[in-house]
């Protein structure tokens, strides 16, 4: 299954697509988000991007250490 959705209002575009797979165990869930600047701040867009995914690790890191803890169902 895959999940596209786009944000359009400013000058922060974004893109996001969240695909998820089934896999040995469980489900493997992707996240890409790709985001455009426009205007003056679109010289930041590298260092945005940067800090959008180190943002996006540290947030999600503790639901996936939670997540992975669980036992798997029917084990």
């Amino acid at each position: 299954m895959c999940l596209h959705y786009r944000g359009a209002s400013g000058p922060l575009r974004n893109h996001n697509i969240v695909t998820f797979e089934s896999v040995a165990g469980g489900t493997q869930v992707t996240w890409t988000d790709e985001i455009e600047l426009g205007g003056i701040l679109g010289p930041l867009e590298p260092l945005m991007g940067r800090l959008v995914r180190r943002g996006y690790e540290a947030d999600l890191a503790r639901p996936k250490a939670i997540l992975e803890a669980q036992p798997a169902k029917g084990a």
